[in-house]
């Protein structure tokens, strides 16, 4: 989504500018998995339903996912991604709409923590 993010940022801007604060946009992210009456799951109830299947429910994978992102430094999320993604014309991207993508990124990176803790 991300990726989508920047290269539709003029289509996206206006919700993603309402719904950042409340993290609702980060939130309504999708997965591919569909749910059996329809729809498809959001990226952070689908952990929760696989969690529930087989293998994971008595694993630790949750709590090792949990160890790994937590050594994620927020401040990397930010210059990794000003560094990286192109700026040139095709691109359409500027310093201040990564900075958005920058603060999406890590609201969702928050989220992700909160779910796998809910799961360890």
């Amino acid at each position: 989504m991300t990726t989508g993010l920047m290269w539709k940022m003029e289509e996206y801007r206006p919700q993603f500018m309402r719904d950042l604060m409340t993290r609702n946009f980060p939130r309504k992210a999708e997965s591919m998995f569909k749910k059996v009456d329809g729809g498809k799951y959001s990226l952070f109830d689908v952990l929760g339903e696989l969690h529930k299947i087989g293998d994971y429910q008595n694993s630790d994978i949750a709590k090792r996912a949990l160890s790994r992102i937590e050594r994620v430094r927020e401040s990397r999320i930010g210059s990794i991604i000003l560094n990286n993604v192109p700026k040139r014309v095709q691109f359409k991207t500027k310093n201040d709409e990564l900075g958005l993508i920058c603060t999406y990124v890590k609201i969702r990176l928050d989220l992700l923590k909160q779910t796998l803790r809910k799961l360890s």
